[in-house]
């Protein structure tokens, strides 16, 4: 079985694989300060609730955006599953070129994003990504990633709000019946959730005029359920594409000998 794991800035997710079929999904919170025994005491008691132990796993695979943690994962990883993960990064063969200034500064979660996508969906193709930060990324018919954009995430906004404002409540994000708001809480949803709409479709717009024709878009991560319906973009939702990304890419490269070396097969910039 294998162990898939994207480490975010705000959260971490975790599946386990049985060949190419998800069978587990767990979600915890990303924490700098976890040590390897924390992650332990964490996820052991994760792994046995579905009947699952250290010894379960014949490989790991990870994908990260949060260097911090990269440590105290891999020593857990280590010391409690007795093997090295596979990291995910732009020096492996990913099945696609990049047409990018600075592909080495890509995140690790784009790069699985866009193997997912030239292997299983039509091309062109816009991967949109709900995280801490919301990321377009576009890949052409010739199987090349073109880039993409960054945005802040809904989280971020909410927060931002709730935060740096003296009367403005941090607030659930859920869509108001209404696009006018009656309350203040509905008046912040409105304009985090409807609004957010509008910035989709206009990047997903832009991004179609600039390359000339329609594309398939995907929506992925831990919100993107809340957009089903919403946008006028036909979007596919796939909120487990990222980590089926960190499996095809760990199934193509796992027999490698380079790609066994973690951190040595990483280049340093």
């Amino acid at each position: 079985m294998l162990l898939a794991v994207d480490i975010g800035n705000t959260q971490t997710s975790l599946g386990a694989f049985e060949g190419e079929q998800l069978l587990f999904h767990w979600r915890i919170e990303t924490r700098s300060s976890r040590t390897a025994d924390e992650y332990a005491s964490l996820l052991f008691p994760l792994f046995a609730q579905r009947g699952l132990s250290g010894e379960s796993w014949k490989g790991i695979a990870l994908c990260s955006v949060v260097p911090s943690v990269d440590g105290q994962f891999m020593d857990f990883c280590r010391r409690y599953l007795g093997q090295d993960p596979v990291r995910i990064h732009s020096a492996l063969p990913l099945g696609f070129s990049m047409n990018l200034a600075t592909p080495h500064e890509v995140g690790a979660d784009r790069l699985v994003n866009v193997a997912y996508a030239i292997r299983k969906l039509p091309l062109p193709c816009i991967v949109v990504d709900f995280g801490t930060a919301t990321t377009f990324d576009f890949i052409s018919e010739d199987l090349v990633y073109q880039g993409g954009a960054i945005v802040p995430g809904l989280w971020m906004g909410a927060e931002g709000l709730g935060g740096k404002t003296a009367k403005l409540p941090v607030i659930d994000l859920a869509f108001p019946a209404s696009v006018i708001g009656k309350s203040t809480v509905e008046c912040i949803q409105s304009g985090l959730l409807y609004g957010y709409c509008a910035l989709i479709d206009g990047m997903l717009s832009r991004i179609e005029s600039e390359c000339g024709k329609p594309c398939h878009v995907a929506l992925t991560g831990g919100l993107s359920s809340l957009f089903a319906g919403r946008l006028e973009h036909e979007c596919q939702i796939l909120p487990d594409l990222t980590l089926e990304g960190i499996r095809i890419l760990y199934q193509e490269v796992a027999g490698q000998d380079f790609a066994m070396r973690p951190f040595a097969a990483e280049p340093i910039h």
